[in-house]
């Protein structure tokens, strides 16, 4: 998940696997993924490219977020539209995950079974 660091922290510290990106300071990005593994998180660094310089792109972000207390896992679903560098826009989608018995294709949102 991409998110400013307390929100990465949070995040981590909330059971989520956290992808910290070091666009423009490795240093900091490092410290972050630190902190969260000292914690126990899980977190890894990760250096992309969010945006060329022909104009504004789209990135996407899928995560599950679960050992929060809900009934169910939350999958979610984060839109960036990145302009000059910056995040021009963020939208985000949160549906609860589908279940053996509500999923209408049959199949789990993330890997070959469901949950539980």
């Amino acid at each position: 998940m991409l998110a400013s660091n307390g929100k990465t922290i949070a995040l981590a510290e909330a059971g989520a696997q956290v992808l910290v990106h070091y666009g423009t300071s490795i240093d900091d990005a490092r410290s972050v993924v630190e902190r969260i593994r000292a914690k126990g998180g899980k977190a890894e660094g990760v250096g992309a490219a969010l945006a060329d310089a022909e104009g504004p792109a789209n990135v996407m972000v899928h995560g599950r977020f679960s050992g929060t207390g809900r009934p169910s896992a939350w999958i979610a679903l984060d839109i960036l539209r990145i302009e000059n560098g910056q995040r021009a826009e963020h939208w985000d989608v949160l549906q609860d995950e589908a279940t053996s018995a509500n999923s209408v294709s049959g199949l789990p949102m993330f890997g070959t079974a469901f949950p539980g």
